[in-house]
């Protein structure tokens, strides 16, 4: 915990006139991302917003862009009290927060508030959900989805054909099965790695978000860019300290959970949008794209057919011994996602920035 929450509480504890009405408390924060990814964006709005609710009772020492800790070992960050808040992505630790990867199977939405919305029911109604992460002294604040994939290269590429024997850069589990079933060769990077890996021939083709395309300057490697169908494809997922949680009086974790009510509910994904448009213009004016196009039906049917089950089987087995019915389960999300998809107003920005090239 910060040092500043640790002597409030202390002060509390001890009798000397701090109560928890008006404590004050100092959190850090450990974010991985890109400090102008939209990922980023959503966080700091959380952070400002918790800050300006409890009328600076609340306030983040903040650490972006790996400065504090690296994504690798995000939730070992905040475990051991490096940080009390941490954002992280499964792909990044696999077997941590398995569950969580049902937000992520191939092919299965294009609309990221939807899989976000949907993620945030099961986190509020199914206390297996709830409680991963338990087991590592951790608490799920929230989990954001983010837009659909899409993919760049130094040539054009129409369909599953041109991505064989392809070494493609791979986030999660889903595109590295997904990868496969079409004979290319994943390789696993992380985004800060992605622009070096091109330039040196360590992959072909780099997946990633329009975030990723914009904040790590792929279109200078990579003049010709694809959306196929493939949709959401990874989730982040904001984590805070257990014992912090337990530590902060009810009125700070009311504010915790009202915001974070706030951000599902559409606040979080229109600041991601936002700052998805910004980072589309960067890509536009650049002016180095050659192509963006999308792919057929047909090419991501194709593609579809030829993964088949493999994801959501193996999803199955991962959760095996943490879900008791994860086929019940399954099920419960696509419903909620299929109720957020009918309300949501969510237009994926990688496919209007698209059309603009």
């Amino acid at each position: 915990m910060g040092l500043l929450a640790a002597v409030a509480l202390a002060f509390g504890a001890s009798g000397c006139g701090t109560s928890a009405s008006d404590a004050e408390f100092e959190l850090t924060v450990t974010n991985f991302n890109h400090i102008d990814a939209s990922e980023s964006a959503v966080l700091h709005w959380f952070l400002d917003e918790v800050e300006e609710r409890s009328e600076g009772r609340v306030e983040f020492e903040r650490y972006d862009q790996e400065q504090l800790c690296s994504g690798a070992e995000t939730t070992e960050c905040v475990r051991d009290g490096r940080a009390d808040i941490g954002a992280t992505i499964p792909s990044y630790k696999p077997g941590e927060f398995e569950i969580s990867e049902i937000m992520n199977m191939p092919f299965q939405s294009q609309n990221a508030e939807a899989v976000g919305q949907a993620y945030a029911k099961l986190l509020e109604s199914n206390e297996e959900v709830a409680s991963e992460g338990e087991s590592m002294g951790l608490k799920q604040l929230w989990v954001t989805s983010t837009d659909v994939s899409i993919f760049g290269a130094t040539e054009p590429i129409e369909g599953i054909d041109g991505l064989a024997n392809m070494r493609s850069r791979s986030a999660g589990e889903g595109m590295t099965y997904a990868l496969e079933a079409i004979g290319a060769s994943p390789v696993n990077t992380t985004a800060s790695e992605m622009y070096e890996a091109m330039q040196n021939g360590v992959i072909d083709v780099w997946f990633n978000l329009i975030s990723g395309g914009s904040d790590y300057n792929l279109f200078e490697v990579s003049e010709h860019w694809r959306t196929t169908g493939f949709g959401t494809y990874i989730n982040v997922i904001q984590v805070i300290n257990q014992e912090t949680w337990d530590s902060l009086p009810d009125d700070i974790q009311q504010i915790f959970n009202e915001t974070v009510t706030d951000l599902n509910a559409g606040a979080g994904y229109d600041v991601l949008a936002e700052t998805m448009q910004e980072q589309c213009d960067k890509v536009i004016d650049a002016g180095t794209l050659e192509s963006w196009e999308t792919w057929d039906d047909s090419a991501t049917d194709e593609w579809e057919n030829a993964l088949g089950d493999t994801v959501v089987e193996e999803w199955k087995s991962n959760v095996e011994g943490k879900v008791d019915d994860p086929d019940a389960l399954r099920e419960e999300f696509l419903t909620y996602l299929e109720e957020a998809e009918a309300s949501s107003d969510f237009v994926s920005p990688a496919i209007g920035c698209s059309e603009r090239v």
